[in-house]
């Protein structure tokens, strides 16, 4: 029936593994969860004891693989039809979570389920990926924007599309999973989200703001522009003033600008205006 398979990687995920169990037993379905710790450094304790449960196997690796490659060898230690992916990083926030995709399984078939708005109180450190999450990403159900966050999908619908490992850096590896996907069948989107629980620091965030630009540029070289326009909305809008011949204001400005733009982003009240403005001065600098 259901293979739940959860990367886990220097994040306590026992509260989500246990809650996960207990709504697997009450189902009385046939399903598994499957648990790779990806060379944690942090919280190993807590979680190799999950291994205790029935009806879990725990893999340790002392290598980190990465988002793309853990993600593939779970799916290749799977026993069951269904695959449901869930981060590590997420907190239940519905008692029927499990019977409402079971409720939904079928052949073929792609589910994201989205996510929820962070429910706690968090200090002003935390502001940018705060204000993202709560204007952007908790908006994917109605903007039909998957992410790796939450979903389940038919084994053999998976096989067909799998993580491409050669993404080895944070960024966009979902987006190029969803347009694959893409080509074989509709991916439907539910309301049955979880919690993001792993808010990144402003600077943090930051980083993986630019790994994920970094990577865009990498696939540019990868797929056509049409595709590229398709798939990503920062690459688009820097395509729009590189077909006007205005990259290199684009440089000029990111020299003149960008000390002032990290400052208002780092802030405790960034503005997502200036996160879209330094997405695009970023990648016309390094592009």
């Amino acid at each position: 029936m259901l293979s739940i398979l959860i990367p886990v990687y220097n994040f306590n995920s026992r509260p989500l593994l246990e809650s996960l169990h207990s709504q697997a037993e009450a189902l009385n379905i046939e399903y598994e969860m499957v648990v790779a710790d990806d060379a944690s450094t942090l919280y190993r304790d807590d979680i190799s004891k999950i291994a205790a449960l029935d009806y879990v196997r725990f893999y340790h690796f002392e290598k980190n693989q990465g988002r793309c490659r853990i993600r593939n060898f779970l799916a290749s230690k799977a026993l069951f039809r269904y695959l449901l992916f869930l981060d590590c990083d997420a907190e239940l926030c519905s008692e029927d979570f499990l019977a409402k995709y079971v409720s939904m399984l079928k052949p073929d078939v792609c589910i994201f389920g989205g996510r929820a708005l962070y429910p706690y109180k968090m200090g002003p450190e935390y502001s940018l990926e705060r204000l993202y999450n709560s204007q952007r990403e908790v908006r994917d159900i109605n903007k039909r924007i998957f992410t790796t966050f939450n979903f389940v999908i038919d084994r053999k619908l998976f096989d067909k599309v799998r993580f491409d490992e050669d993404i080895e850096t944070y960024g966009h590896e979902d987006t190029i999973f969803a347009y694959k996907l893409s080509l074989l069948g509709e991916i439907s989107f539910v309301r049955n989200p979880i919690v993001h629980l792993g808010i990144s620091k402003n600077p943090e965030y930051l980083v993986k703001v630019e790994y994920a630009c970094d990577n865009l540029v990498r696939f540019s070289a990868l797929y056509p522009d049409k595709v590229m326009n398709t798939m990503f909305r920062a690459w688009r809008i820097y395509f729009y003033f590189k077909r006007l011949h205005l990259t290199s204001m684009l440089r000029f400005l990111y020299g003149r600008w960008h000390t002032r733009l990290r400052a208002n982003l780092l802030s405790s009240h960034p503005s997502l205006l200036y996160l879209d403005l330094y997405k695009l001065l970023y990648i016309a600098h390094i592009a």
